[in-house]
């Protein structure tokens, strides 16, 4: 199982990543979790991070964010499988349980997956003293997300040319399909954008878009099967575009809706560059 699928690597990289914290915060360390598919299945070697979620005892002070630092560069010097992929949440159970706080690195739709899905590798369960993201903070923040990631001059010219993405490797290429099917399926449903659910529901939603629902179910299962530029192809050429419209139609109006006038316009500017 392990040479397939590389779940055994990854969890020892966390393993590790907690044995060093341990000796960067001593007594601090209140909890550790893995998150996202280390917590609740489908991990890929090919593509999947290695999330995990890190809770130290208040107060946060400044030097915290240094030490995480430090932590991460353990990490990469350690040269672990996996480690490149390493991403390490952390926060107290004080800014954690405020949904508007700054302090620590803790998005919501991953605070979320921690009160949601979290597995607790180390210490004490902290989950029940957390208050859940509101859906609009996890929507809004998810749009951020995806105009900083997503709405650069690279991933435009991978819509408009699918052939490029194609061929620019399988995780770039599954992330680019699956991030707004996941982020659609948070925004409907409330719920963490697991691949599988995520997949599930929008292509039960879009079925009668062929295009959309097949390059969706294809993302899918390219993660564990990773196909040809030439296998990719076809279903890019078909359904990205239209993807990403469809993405970006659905935020725009959501924004509005909340009264993000500003999100809603960077939005639109996207949407024109599509065409």
């Amino acid at each position: 199982m392990e040479a397939q699928d590389g779940t055994q690597a990854a969890q020892a990289l966390v393993d590790a990543t907690i044995r060093n914290a341990n000796q960067l915060f001593s007594k601090r360390l209140t909890a550790a979790y893995a998150l996202g598919s280390l917590a609740h299945g489908g991990f890929a070697k090919a593509v999947s991070d290695v999330d995990m979620a890190l809770v130290i005892a208040d107060p946060i002070t400044d030097g915290d964010s240094e030490t995480f630092d430090a932590l991460n560069l353990r990490a990469t010097e350690s040269k672990m499988e996996f480690a490149e992929r390493l991403s390490v949440f952390w926060g107290s159970p004080a800014s954690l349980s405020s949904g508007e706080s700054k302090a620590g690195r803790f998005p919501a739709l991953d605070r979320l997956d921690l009160i949601r899905h979290g597995r607790l590798l180390h210490g004490q369960d902290v989950r029940a003293e957390l208050t859940e993201p509101t859906r609009r903070q996890l929507v809004v923040e998810a749009t951020a997300f995806a105009l900083k990631v997503l709405a650069k001059p690279e991933v435009l010219a991978q819509i408009h040319d699918p052939m490029t993405l194609a061929a620019a490797g399988v995780r770039p290429l599954t992330k680019r399909v699956l991030f707004p099917v996941r982020f659609i399926y948070t925004a409907e449903t409330g719920e963490v954008g697991r691949n599988e659910a995520a997949v599930a529901h929008y292509a039960q939603a879009r079925q009668g878009q062929t295009a959309l629902a097949e390059l969706a179910q294809a993302g899918l299962s390219w993660r564990s099967h990773p196909p040809t530029p030439e296998q990719a192809f076809p279903f890019l050429q078909r359904g990205l575009r239209a993807l990403y419209l469809d993405f970006l139609t659905d935020h725009i109006a959501r924004m509005n809706e909340y009264g993000e006038t500003a999100l809603a316009g960077q939005l639109e500017t996207w949407r024109a560059q599509l065409g």
